[in-house]
């Protein structure tokens, strides 16, 4: 599931994110408070663009570069607007409505890159509705590894990972002292 490859290309986005920032700001080469606030809105319209499929999904196509890409929790890449518009940008049924709420990224953090920016966030739960119109829970809790890139047009996912957060059971211990404390 998640190859050796994928591992090679999270652990240098994470471990630039980690060394960049200190020899980006000593060489004066840091991200301005525009580009942190650009980020923050790009981050927002990537969930609204998901969520919503706005304007026939173009609202979440924009976000990223003319050749970005996404790789799912199952290593799954899809490269390029056209396959990412085709894939994510529409409903199951190509219709570009509205299907969930599922997207609440938070926790995000950006750091300056030689090539723009790297950027990670948490991803929880959300709703989406039943056919009766009743909410149920839905979409992946995870997290987002990305690259990011500033275009003529502002600034763009240039490659999405998403991992997905596995839970773990409860051991019979921890649900034997929960039944004690809350009979």
């Amino acid at each position: 599931m998640f190859n050796l490859t994928n591992r090679l290309t999270m652990v240098v986005v994470l471990a630039l994110g980690m060394i960049v920032p200190s020899s980006a700001s000593q060489s004066g080469q840091g991200l301005s408070a525009q580009d942190y606030a650009d980020i923050q809105q790009l981050y927002a319209r990537y969930a609204h663009g998901f969520d919503s499929k706005a304007d026939g999904g173009q609202m979440y196509l924009g976000v990223f570069a003319d050749d970005g890409q996404f790789e799912d929790q199952f290593d799954t890449i899809t490269l390029g607007r056209d396959a990412l518009l085709a894939k994510y940008g529409r409903t199951q049924t190509g219709h570009p409505n509205p299907i969930s709420n599922s997207h609440s990224t938070w926790n995000v953090v950006i750091d300056p890159a030689p090539w723009g920016a790297v950027g990670r966030a948490y991803k929880s739960m959300g709703i989406s509705f039943s056919a009766d119109g009743k909410p149920v829970p839905s979409g992946v809790p995870g997290m987002y590894y990305d690259i990011l890139i500033k275009t003529p047009s502002g600034w763009r996912f240039q490659q999405r990972i998403f991992r997905q957060e596995f839970q773990r059971p409860a051991s019979s211990g921890r649900a034997n002292a929960r039944q004690s404390i809350n009979p």
